[in-house]
């Protein structure tokens, strides 16, 4: 795991840079700076979504984010089963690996930026990533859920309502998947008395 902080860095100096060439986009004569600037600017989309299907893919190789999700989209209302004929978390093994300590901070300093109004389609690539760190495997959503990155998807919840749609819906259901960990930690701490409910309560105040 030790490319996770150089994909992380190169990111951030990628997204950097592409605001940095949205600026200069509005800064001077649209269609001179489209002409110009075009074809970079999709390529370093291109590799940061790249970047985030690698994370996607590390943190969570089972698709548990991705049955959530399909689970969420197809809901028919039916109280027997899964939701939507998704299939139940516990079905899916969560990955062993571990969560980087630069992976989380990476996208909370992209969302500290104004990615999800320059760039929603980024946004929501790295909404995937967190969803996919909380979902993968328990020893990493509890890492990765704190006041910060709650804060930060709620904002963007408020923030992205009239932006883009397709982020806004995928931090509802990040916002969502993390309120589903905090309870099942709650239930399993509960049955083995060793709950502590200070954190969970600070998490969505």
């Amino acid at each position: 795991m030790d490319f996770v902080p150089l994909v992380t860095q190169i990111d951030s100096l990628l997204l950097r840079h592409l605001l940095e060439m949205e600026s200069a986009f509005f800064g001077r004569g649209k269609v001179a700076a489209e002409m110009a600037q075009q074809k970079l600017r999709a390529e370093i989309d291109d590799f940061i979504c790249q970047s985030c299907h690698l994370l996607e893919s590390i943190y969570d190789p089972f698709l548990r984010w991705r049955n959530f999700l399909a689970a969420k989209s197809d809901d028919d209302g039916s109280t027997s089963g899964p939701p939507g004929g998704g299939t139940p978390d516990y079905e899916l093994p969560p990955t062993p690996v571990a969560l980087h300590q630069e992976t989380i901070p990476f996208l909370y300093e992209c969302f500290e930026t104004a990615l999800a109004d320059r760039f929603p389609s980024l946004a929501e690539e790295m909404l995937t990533v967190f969803g996919a760190v909380v979902s993968g495997a328990r020893h990493n959503a509890v890492q990765a859920i704190s006041p910060a990155t709650t804060k930060m998807i709620l904002k963007t919840v408020r923030e992205s309502g009239e932006t883009s749609e397709n982020v806004h819906i995928a931090a509802i259901y990040c916002s969502a998947k993390s309120i589903q960990v905090c309870q099942s930690n709650l239930c399993l701490q509960s049955t083995t008395g060793t709950y502590n409910c200070t954190r969970e309560l600070d998490l969505f105040n």
